[in-house]
This record gives structure tokens, C-alpha cells and sequence, in this order.
């Protein structure tokens, strides 16, 4: 992360968090919240080269081993995600309690993170999405988001595409351009099965011109593999359920259909029964707790930022989202405890001023 293109928000906020560790206040959080369960959220993986727009939901693999040297360096426990929710129930947790957690089950968790973790002999669980997984093509949404972004032509005709709308694109109107390919989005979601979404999106990137061959071949938009699953989980590692089609629907028997659909698909890949999940795109109700324990959920984690102790809901673990568009700085001020202290000390203030 480059300081000089930060906005000045961003670079006062890392101003008093230096100062604050320079004031000794890192180390006084880290003693007052050393038994609060932390639970780092990670997504996709790549090197050098991150698109801007991919950045709040990728990190460096580089800039992941120097986060998991830190951890090793500085005392903080990593446990299995098994342990540390059994831990906040029994009162019995270690000093600096971690759990690191991967969602959606990228390939480049295989590729880049996993010889890391493992070179660390940090325990790890990946929530998979297995829609994705069984049907082993590029991720629709991602790719569409990444073809308009990477074309260089201006405004562009996808007639070649026999769209039911109309397919002239103007990409210099950003309003125009996101209204577009969410429609994009949409009817491939809705129309296409697997396949055609995967022909699809090589057609567009030849109307785009934008050479998606690399990146296909790569496989940097598609999730984990069923045999890739099976040599992760021989290699140790923990495989919890994200939905089947990364939805979580209000509805009852939708919600219950989407975790026994991940169940079936991961539950002989994992050799065991699956009773962890993660709120695709963190959104959840807690209308839907009633869901995830009728169907024998023992957990559920957000996207919220936070620590966790005996107070916090199962159902809504908080997690730290990490990504290359975290500073170190702010990684560093978060597994302290420094931030969650401010944000305790804030929540007063709140209801006053409310």
C-alpha cells in the first residue's frame, strides 16, 4: 500500500495509530484483551498486480506470509476453528486465541496461502461455496467486473452476445457502465447454466478485447476442485459450508436447501459432518438463527469487525477482514486489541449523541 496515494482520512488515521503505539497503548490493549477470541477473514490470494477494485477482497501472498510472521512472532495462539468456538464456550482459551478463516474457496488459497499456512503449522478452515467448486469454471460476476475494467475501448456493442437488452455499452459514463454490468451479472446468473456462463464470458472478453486467456488458464477466478478438496483436507485443513450458491435466502426452506446442497457436496470430501458456517457476503438476519440450528449448526461467523468472548452470539461470530487494502499499521492495531477498544469506547458516545 503506497501512503502517498492514501486520502488524507486515511492518512490521519495512521498518523494516531502510530502515535498510539508509540504512547505504549498496543501493548496495554493487548494485555487487556489477550482472552478475546480474534478470527481473521481472508478471501483470495495473487501476486503483485492486484486491481484496485479487487483489493478490499485480495491480499498479496507476500503481504499474507509477513501478516502469518507476525502472529508467529508476537505470541498469538492460531487454533482450529473447532477449538476456538469450543474455547468461548468452556471459558478455556489461551493466550492471544486466533482463527484464521478463507472464504468462498478460491484456487489461490491452494496456490499461494496454503504452503504458507502449512509452513507455519497454522491450522486453518476454508468456507467453501461448492457450486463453484463442482462446476470448475470462472466465477461469472468477477470476470464480467474484470473485463470492463480491464478494456481499453471506450464504448463497445455485445450484439454478439444475444442479450434481451440492449448491449451498447459507454464505458466512460460510470453510472451507465455499473447499470451494465449488473444487468450482465443478472441475466447471467439467471439464464445461463455453468457452461454457457464460462462461453459467455470468453465472448466478451474478445468483443472487450481483453486477453482472459492467462487468467482462465491460471484458473485465477475459480474455486477449488473436488480432488483438490480431498489433498487439502488429507493435508489437514478444515473445509466448513458458505452455501451452496453463496446466497442466504430469508426464506426457511431456501436457507435449509442451500446448507444440505454445501452439506452434500462437502461432507464426503471432508470425511466428516459439517457443523461451521460463514454468512455469504456476511449479510444475515437473526430471524435466520432458528435456521442454522434446526439444521445442526454449531456456528456462524460474520463480516463484522471485532473480538469475540462467552457474550458473543454463535451465530454471529465477529471476524477481521484482511486484504491488501489493510495497512499493516491497522492489522497490527486490530490483533492488539487497540481498535476493538476504541470501538467499545465509542459505543457510549453513540447512544448520547443518537
Amino acid at each position: 500500500m503506497n501512503f502517498a496515494d492514501m486520502s488524507l482520512r486515511r492518512k490521519a488515521r495512521l498518523l494516531i495509530l502510530r502515535a498510539s503505539k508509540a504512547l505504549g497503548l498496543f501493548r496495554l490493549a493487548k494485555a487487556l484483551t489477550k482472552k478475546k477470541l480474534r478470527i481473521l477473514c481472508y478471501h483470495n490470494f495473487a501476486v503483485a498486480g492486484i486491481p484496485e477494485w479487487e483489493k478490499l477482497l485480495t491480499i498479496d501472498a507476500r503481504s499474507f506470509e509477513e501478516r502469518m510472521t507476525y502472529l508467529a512472532k508476537h505470541g498469538y495462539t492460531v487454533l482450529g476453528l473447532d477449538e476456538g468456538v469450543d474455547g468461548l464456550d468452556s471459558g478455556a482459551l489461551p493466550d492471544l486465541p486466533t482463527v484464521i478463516t478463507i472464504d468462498d474457496g478460491w484456487f489461490n488459497i491452494k496456490r499461494y496461502a496454503h504452503e504458507i499456512l502449512k509452513r507455519h503449522g497454522f491450522p486453518y478452515t476454508i468456507y467453501v461455496s461448492s457450486h463453484y467448486s463442482k462446476h470448475q469454471v470462472p466465477l461469472f460476476n468477477i470476470s464480467i467486473q474484470y473485463l470492463l475494467k480491464a478494456t481499453r475501448k471506450r464504448t463497445v456493442r455485445l450484439d454478439g452476445l444475444s442479450l434481451p437488452f440492449d448491449a451498447n455499452i459507454d464505458l466512460s459514463d460510470e453510472a451507465s457502465a455499473n447499470e451494465t454490468r449488473d444487468r450482465l451479472i443478472d441475466y447471467g446468473h439467471t439464464r445461463l447454466n455453468p457452461q454457457e456462463r464460462r462461453d459467455f464470458v470468453l465472448k466478451a472478453a474478445e468483443l472487450l478485447e481483453v486477453d482472459f486467456g492467462p487468467l482462465d488458464h491460471e484458473r485465477a477466478y475459480h474455486f477449488v476442485s473436488a480432488s483438490e478438496i480431498r489433498e487439502l483436507v488429507a493435508d489437514g485443513v478444515d473445509i466448513q459450508m458458505h452455501s451452496y450458491r453463496h446466497v442466504w435466502p430469508m426464506e426457511r426452506e431456501r436457507a435449509l436447501k442451500e446448507l444440505a446442497d454445501d452439506r452434500a457436496y462437502l461432507e464426503p470430501l471432508a470425511g466428516k459432518t459439517l457443523h461451521h458456517f460463514c454468512y455469504p457476503s456476511g449479510i444475515y438476519d437473526e430471524s435466520q438463527f432458528a435456521y442454522l440450528t434446526e439444521a445442526n449448526v454449531k456456528s456462524a461467523t460474520t463480516c463484522e469487525s471485532g473480538h469475540n468472548d462467552a457474550d458473543t452470539h454463535e451465530f454471529a461470530l465477529n471476524r477481521f477482514l484482511d486484504s491488501d487494502d489493510i495497512h499493516p499499521l491497522e492489522f497490527e492495531a486490530e490483533m492488539t486489541g487497540y481498535l476493538e477498544l476504541m470501538r467499545k469506547l465509542r459505543q457510549p458516545l453513540r447512544k448520547l449523541t443518537a
